[in-house]
């Protein structure tokens, strides 16, 4: 961990503490950074950046590269990026050293989101007009998104990543695993997988589109690449799946879904839902933290509102 962040600092991406530390403490912050950590993702990187960039611009945008065999490629100028060596996949490090890079982007930001690269937050169309606009309106100091995975149904083409997945995608599948507590205004300590954190678990109108199951021939492909990657002993077993295997799962798994056309997202089957969540959890350190492994029996419609956000 030290190395890492020596690593991470030497190169400018990690805030040093110096002389010039009083002067910038006197300047106003900027609003939001948004972080991800990759290691090979030619699909989804180019996703990521370019749903991050037209809001917030390059240098707003962090990413931890973890030792990719492959270029990182950007539709647009670099990010800040900080390459780590190659070291086999162990989610405690690397949840740990995410938590103290975000960390320390907090001397130069007000907020700081970190994401997973297969994951696109928006703020409620209703609430923010994106998500500095929802930044400088709410006032929570760890926010919990409300995670779905966006789903490929049987009858929907393959995907184009050069056009709005929202345009080409029309389902998802709300999930209490990827309710995570990503915005941050405080340091936090996460827990393996970003699943929780040193805060209570607290809604408040920001949406996690999962799209890694957007597109099947994509899912395939990314799997192939994960089960080649090193894991250490019981880490993200989901990794080591078959790519075929893990696509048939997915696949019969949402065909077999009934489908909830009417109103979800900020309506009453999603206060529900955040309430079952809450209601299967537990107080830790006195916070009050959502119950994990709960997916919607059913799929959700994407509301019109959605359209072009993601």
């Amino acid at each position: 961990m030290p190395e890492a962040l020596h690593l991470a600092q030497s190169n400018g991406a990690l805030p040093k503490r110096s002389d010039a530390d009083a002067r910038r403490d006197l300047m106003p912050k900027k609003r939001l950074a948004v972080v991800t950590m990759v290691h090979n993702e030619p699909d989804l990187l180019p996703v990521w950046y370019g749903h991050y960039v037209r809001e917030l611009g390059h240098n707003s945008l962090y990413v931890i590269d973890h030792g990719s065999t492959v270029p990182l490629v950007f539709p647009g100028p670099e990010p800040r990026v900080t390459r780590l060596p190659t070291s086999p996949l162990e989610e405690g490090w690397r949840c740990a050293l995410v938590s103290q890079f975000c960390n320390a982007l907090l001397e130069e930001y007000e907020h700081v989101l970190y994401t997973d690269v297969d994951e696109l937050i928006v703020p409620d169309p209703a609430r923010a007009r994106g998500l500095l606009d929802y930044c400088g309106r709410w006032t929570f100091e760890v926010t919990t998104v409300f995670g779905s995975d966006v789903v490929q149904v049987p009858e929907e083409d393959p995907i184009d990543f050069s056009r709005p997945v929202s345009a080409q995608r029309h389902w998802i599948r709300p999930y209490s695993n990827l309710c995570k507590p990503l915005l941050i205004r405080r340091p936090v300590r996460w827990s393996a997988g970003f699943h929780y954190a040193d805060a209570a678990s607290c809604f408040g109108g920001l949406y996690l589109f999962h799209i890694a199951y957007a597109d099947f021939g994509m899912l395939e492909r990314r799997q192939l690449k994960r089960v080649s990657v090193k894991r250490a002993e019981g880490n993200a077993m989901h990794h080591g799946i078959p790519p075929r295997q893990m696509v048939r799962h997915i696949r019969q798994d949402y065909a077999d879904l009934p489908r909830r056309p009417g109103p979800s997202l900020g309506a009453e089957p999603e206060a529900a839902y955040q309430r079952r969540l809450i209601e299967a959890g537990e107080t830790h350190g006195g916070n009050r933290l959502i119950g994990s492994n709960h997916q919607s029996p059913e799929l959700w419609k994407i509301p019109p509102s959605f359209d072009g956000a993601f």
